[in-house]
């Protein structure tokens, strides 16, 4: 009895000093709670079951087999004609059934009593902030055997803790999507504070180039050379376009957002696609017979589009593919776009950058390092005004 006590209580010590923190901890305390539980009451097979549909049905999570030391998963019982078990459950107290084929309470789950040979049952139901979400199972297989109170007592300290890594589990996910929240937030405010700044400077280029055409025009009026003017117009268009990109990515420019055909859009812009990605560049699309409709600016798209693959060309120094993907998805409620090339791909700091306005890896003078920032701008929903 003493050795009993002390196995118990071991593993009781145990259990509590198991933290569920990084990737995949939550399985591997589950995995430990059952391997645990399962040597100290010498049960072959425990389980920990969660409910759905409002507890008509639990499902495995995760089961441990003694004889085997295997886990596996996955069983369903229907519990829709259980209803003693519920109760029993949602009394926050373990079942204890030495003849669970007879006890009241699990008879309602023969079939799959018989199926596993199963002749006694020790079940303790799971709570996360103070709600039913579940059941460990013990299951004895064999002769049938009588539980004790101190047995008893046992599972419902496994159920307790397994609610518990539930609870900080969740605490983790919750802290790891404010950590997100608060980044993309903290993005967003850049993102406007540097459209804002974009937009000014825009502005004030675009005046300026004005005044420089108006000049350019002038001197192809009055000199003798009928050619004069013409570089000066040339580098006006130039500064016309990056003033066109300075504006969107600021967001000052916005098209219409009716319901557009992706596949047809890509379709009609196939040609100026290959034309920017040069000759050593292959374009390949693979869009669906069918239409993907989604509400966009058909220009800014294809600004989109054009921007995706010259940034991919640029990633490929020497050649290489590009494939444009259309896809529907979730029964055509939701379309993506996947633009995939053949190049090196980034470094981990580049992921991190790469939509920050005016950050390039290219040489100096080969790139205004707006061309992502605009595929950012496009398609992140603008914020409506308070």
């Amino acid at each position: 009895m003493g050795d009993a006590l002390s196995t118990k209580e071991a593993v009781r010590i145990e259990l509590v000093r198991a933290s569920v923190r990084g990737e995949g901890a939550l399985e591997r305390a589950f995995a430990q709670a059952l391997r645990l539980s399962a040597s100290a009451l010498d049960v072959q097979r425990v389980g920990i079951w969660f409910a759905e549909d409002g507890f008509r049905r639990i499902r495995c999570r995760m089961m441990y087999d003694a004889a085997t030391e295997r886990l596996g998963s996955g069983d369903v019982i229907d519990l829709s004609a259980s209803p003693r078990y519920q109760t029993a459950l949602r009394s926050r107290r373990s079942i204890v059934a030495d003849d669970a084929r007879t006890d009241p309470r699990t008879s309602e789950l023969l079939l799959y009593l018989e199926r596993n040979g199963i002749t006694s049952m020790l079940d303790s139901p799971i709570f996360q902030a103070g709600e039913l979400v579940g059941v460990v199972c013990h299951e004895h297989i064999g002769p049938q055997r009588a539980w004790s109170r101190n047995d008893a007592d046992f599972v419902a300290t496994i159920s307790d803790m397994v609610g518990l890594y539930l609870e900080q589990d969740a605490q983790q996910q919750t802290y790891k999507a404010l950590l997100e929240a608060r980044s993309e937030l903290e993005q967003t405010r850049v993102m406007e504070a540097l459209g804002r700044m974009a937009a000014g400077v825009a502005h004030d280029f675009n005046n300026l180039l004005g005044a420089i055409s108006l000049s350019a025009e002038r001197l192809a009026r009055t000199a003798q050379d009928p050619s004069a003017g013409k570089d000066v117009a040339s580098l006006v268009d130039q500064g016309g376009r990056l003033v066109k990109s300075l504006l969107t990515f600021a967001r000052q420019e916005r098209g219409s957002q009716g319901a557009q055909d992706l596949v047809g859009l890509v379709q009609r812009a196939s040609s100026s696609l290959r034309s920017v990605a040069g000759r050593d560049v292959s374009v390949e699309f693979v869009l669906p017979a069918s239409p993907v409709r989604v509400a966009l600016d058909p220009v800014r798209f294809e600004q989109l589009l054009l921007n995706l693959v010259v940034n991919a060309r640029d990633a490929m120094i020497g050649g290489g593919r590009v494939r444009v993907e259309v896809a529907s998805e979730d029964d055509g409620r939701e379309a993506a776009l996947h633009v995939l090339d053949t190049g090196v791909g980034m470094s981990e700091h580049t992921k991190r950058h790469m939509f920050e306005p005016f950050f390039t890896t290219k040489e100096s003078g080969k790139g205004a390092g707006l061309g992502l920032s605009i595929v950012y701008a496009i398609v992140t929903p603008r914020p409506t005004p308070s």
